[in-house]
């Protein structure tokens, strides 16, 4: 029970990873974040993470956690899909394959997460561990439904061999999560309920939790949880872009081409309005040689972006509705914002309105949101939950279970210990191939 436990939550924009000691890992630079990037230099250089930093936009893949665990159909359907710059297919396993500028050729998505998994491997494992296979945690991103998730977990037991890890668990985002809030939450009573809601740059979820005393902490129940996939920041830049590139073509006759140079040019001008609006009521910003060498000025209210956005928000206050009526929910203690995109004041907004609406938030809502969740600790969360099932593990493999044990085993929630015993996604002869030809490139 020895080995320890890394935990790692992949975000759109980027992944944190946390041992299960509590310590926090750092890239090669630093940084307590590894941007989810991959490119390919003019000689076919692989780039990962910060190393990427220096390449074109259009060189570029971002978001590679979701190039490897979406259906590929589910991706391609969605509105940032038309913001790629490289070219892309179907695979018969449902994934994807993609063809990076400057890359061999056409690569699996699970294979860039995989190579990118091995590179957090290089600078988070130290180098006098065992040969063996370190563990490894991953808090499940959302997916759309159960489908979704099964999907999700055989590509990340695929990208973590492909990596060098070993996979231990891979509880939702919710449950790590939770595991975390209860290592930091105060005592108050015997049990509280807490909302919790989380939106990043590609995704959104909402869980009701309850804490119940235990000794001198407490022990998380997920009463609900509830995701959107396609409710991130990012969403917010696409629908934005549209918006703006409408406002471009009409005054100076050219429409930007998603995708293109100056495409990728509007849509960090649309980032920047977004961040903007979060501590002013109008934002302006200038994006250069947008147009024909023709630096354009754009600007953007609340008002207008409440507007521009109003099916997204309209999304998340359906998420919230479903989750505040949780059957069995008691009066909510607080809510737990986490994540850029509960900056938004649009965002608050929401949340508050259906807090107001709901029988159990009602008397919190002019409290003020709780920020005991950071970027940490979905990291953390999984790195706890999949010691916890890798000590059940040895410890059922080292004493015979009793009949009332291996029920308990069987009862155990299943995204909290997949793991270990999980099917891949890849054809055995492809990840054999796609393992070795990791280990040459990180030789």
């Amino acid at each position: 029970m020895s080995a320890p436990v890394y935990g790692i939550d992949i975000g759109g924009a980027a992944a944190v990873i946390c041992r299960d000691d509590g310590e926090l890992l750092r890239n090669e630079l630093g940084g307590h974040r590894t941007a989810t990037c991959v490119a390919f230099a003019a000689n076919a250089a692989r780039q990962l993470g910060e190393a990427s930093f220096s390449a074109n936009a259009q060189a570029k893949g971002n978001a590679i956690g979701r190039l490897a665990v979406m259906p590929y159909e589910q991706l391609v359907g969605s509105p940032l899909a038309k913001h790629w710059a490289f070219s892309h297919s179907a695979r018969a396993d449902g994934g994807g394959d993609f063809d990076l500028s400057g890359s061999p050729g056409p690569t699996p998505g699970v294979a860039l997460l995989g190579a990118l998994l091995g590179k957090i491997r290089t600078t988070s494992v130290p180098k006098d561990a065992p040969d063996a296979a370190p563990l490894l945690s991953v808090a499940l991103p959302p997916c759309a439904d159960a489908d979704g998730a099964a999907f999700a977990r055989a590509a990340l037991h695929d990208a973590a061999k492909i990596g060098g890890w070993k996979l231990s668990a891979t509880p939702s985002s919710a449950q790590a999560a939770a595991e975390a809030l209860a290592r930091k939450y105060p005592r108050a009573s015997d049990s509280v309920d807490v909302l919790i809601v989380d939106m990043g740059a590609s995704t959104t979820t909402v869980a009701a939790v309850r804490l119940v005393a235990e000794g001198d902490g407490w022990r998380p129940q997920l009463l609900c949880e509830r995701s959107d996939p396609f409710l991130g920041c990012a969403d917010f830049d696409a629908l934005l872009f549209e918006h703006l590139s409408a406002k471009v073509a009409a005054k100076y006759g050219d429409a930007v081409k998603p995708g293109s140079r100056a495409g990728f040019r509007l849509l960090d001008g649309c980032e920047r309005l977004r961040k903007l609006l979060s501590t002013l009521p109008e934002a302006s910003t200038t994006v250069e040689n947008l147009v024909e060498g023709t630096d354009v000025p754009l600007s953007l209210s609340r008002d207008e972006m409440a507007e521009t956005c109003a099916p997204l928000f309209g999304r998340l206050r359906a998420t919230l509705d479903t989750v505040l009526a949780t059957d069995g929910l008691a009066t909510l203690h607080s809510v737990e914002a986490c994540g850029g995109g509960t900056r938004m004041p649009a965002v608050q907004a929401v949340m508050s309105e259906a807090l107001a609406a709901s029988s159990v938030g009602a008397a919190i809502v002019d409290s003020k949101f709780g920020a005991k969740l950071d970027d940490v600790s979905v990291a953390l969360g999984a790195a706890l939950l999949g010691k916890a099932a890798a000590d059940a593990r040895e410890t059922r493999a080292a004493e015979p279970a009793s009949a009332d044990e291996a029920a308990d085993a069987t009862d155990a929630p299943a995204s909290a210990t997949a793991g270990e015993g999980t099917e891949g996604l890849l054809a055995h002869d492809e990840l054999a191939h796609l393992i070795a030809r990791e280990a040459e490139l990180a030789a």
